[in-house]
């Protein structure tokens, strides 16, 4: 005799059990109800987003009215990723890329394939182009340029054009201190304080102070950095203004080598090939002077100078 038993599938039977188990619970919980107070929740998120650029224009004019390509990295966007170098902030901008020339000695970035070689610009102006990274801690916000608009700068890359715009004095009074610490005994401290010298705004000023050591994952290799920042600017008139900047900075790092090809093992990454008696200290002076004055209604005047001096003191072995 044969007999037919018929055995529903295991989804259909786990759909029944988790439909019984809510027709439980919903009238077990029936006879208690809970009644939470009403809340409000309110976020504001982060915008990274800049509106006007000056670099391919020379002029404070908007993304949407420049006919180039402008990659702005906002003040916003420099605090909250806390980079130590341009190059970290690549990857926030399209055609933009990480280099590695000179050993990391200076700041190489890539746009659109070409390298820039070191060179950058100070707020419009030539900056030094060797042996010399910029302070991340000084600078307010990076534009990059892309494209054969960089012709406007003079010779250099063909590829485009990097910015930076550092601090200035502010009439609000601020006074921020920050501490970071890393893997390989990094270690970071900044102070920015600006503000009024007097009791209204005709004088202001600024002082930025930066200590950094750091160690490397290979052995011999330090990054070991002190800046200093002061400025000050006299708003002499309702429509202009006078800016002098003094920085030095003095950094510490032997020529390394990154990656070693070596035959029968491949690339090596982490041995170190630094000698422990190789040394390379730099120095770096900067005095500047801005003088900005309105002329009449959307005309205004720019006049700057920039002297910079480097010392190098080098030990090969």
């Amino acid at each position: 005799m044969l007999c037919n038993v018929f055995t529903p599938p295991r989804k259909i039977q786990a759909n029944s059990l988790i439909l019984l188990s809510l027709l439980l619970s919903q009238n077990a919980l029936s006879d208690d109800v809970i009644e939470l107070d009403e809340m409000h929740v309110i976020a504001e998120p982060e915008n990274y987003f800049v509106e006007e650029a000056n670099t391919a224009t020379r002029n404070q004019t908007s993304l949407l009215e420049t006919p180039f390509s402008v990659g702005v990295i906002s003040p916003e966007l420099l605090s909250d990723s806390q980079v130590n170098r341009l190059e970290e902030t690549t990857k926030f901008i399209s055609g933009v890329q990480q280099g590695t020339g000179d050993s990391g000695f200076n700041t190489d970035v890539m746009i659109r394939g070409f390298s820039t070689g070191g060179g950058a610009y100070l707020n419009g102006m030539l900056d030094n182009q060797k042996f010399f990274v910029r302070e991340m801690a000084t600078v307010e916000r990076t534009e990059i340029l892309k494209g054969q608009s960089s012709v406007l700068y003079g010779s250099g890359s063909p590829a485009g054009v990097v910015n930076y715009l550092n601090k200035k004095p502010q009439a609000q009074t601020q006074h921020n201190v920050s501490i970071s610490s890393g893997s390989y005994d990094f270690g970071k401290l900044v102070v920015d304080s600006t503000g009024k010298l007097n009791g209204n705004e005709d004088l202001l000023y600024r002082f930025i102070g930066v200590g950094q050591i750091a160690d490397d994952f290979r052995e011999n290799i330090i990054n070991n950095r002190a800046t200093l920042a002061p400025s000050i600017t006299w708003n002499y008139a309702q429509t202009g203004k006078l800016t002098s900047e003094f920085e030095y900075n003095h950094d510490t790092q032997p020529y390394r080598f990154d990656n070693v090809y070596v035959k029968g093992r491949g690339v090596i990454y982490d041995q170190s090939y630094v000698d422990p008696r190789m040394q390379s200290d730099r120095d770096y002076f900067r005095f500047s002077n801005s003088l900005e004055q309105q002329l009449f209604s959307g005309w205004t005047a720019h006049l700057s100078s920039n002297y910079y001096h480097t010392e190098r003191h080098d030990l090969f072995m």
